[in-house]
């Protein structure tokens, strides 16, 4: 909880209540646990015996997806997300080789008009 409430915004909005209110997340980990078993992962990055970093990692149909990727702010500095992302990536291994296609386009104004426009087509 501490590093869901490290910073209440991420990439300009707020944690919704699902990763602030302590029930709903435990609730959310029980259920995913109890849903998925074996196919779901906890991974989280340590420094000096203190959780700093975490992911949850389902994984269905051959590919892997994370429901959850959140670092503490104070521990940006380190690359901690960096580490566990890697991590990630080597302990699932088995990747093929693909095409990805990924658009940014910034939440402003601009950026929010754009995104409806491409909604309606």
């Amino acid at each position: 909880m501490e590093i869901n409430l490290s910073k209440p915004l991420r990439q300009g909005r707020p944690l919704p209540e699902t990763y602030t209110n302590r029930d709903l997340v435990v609730q959310s980990l029980e259920k995913s646990i109890k849903d998925k078993g074996k196919c779901f992962r906890v991974y989280g990055v340590f420094i000096k015996d203190k959780l700093v970093a975490y992911a949850y990692v389902s994984e269905h149909n051959g590919y892997a997806y994370i429901s959850r990727f959140l670092t503490h702010a104070k521990y940006f500095k380190y690359a901690a997300s960096n580490g566990l992302l890697s991590y990630i990536i080597k302990d699932l291994h088995g990747f093929e080789k693909g095409e990805v296609r990924a658009y940014y386009i910034p939440l402003t104004t601009k950026g929010s008009l754009v995104l409806r426009m491409f909604k309606a087509i």
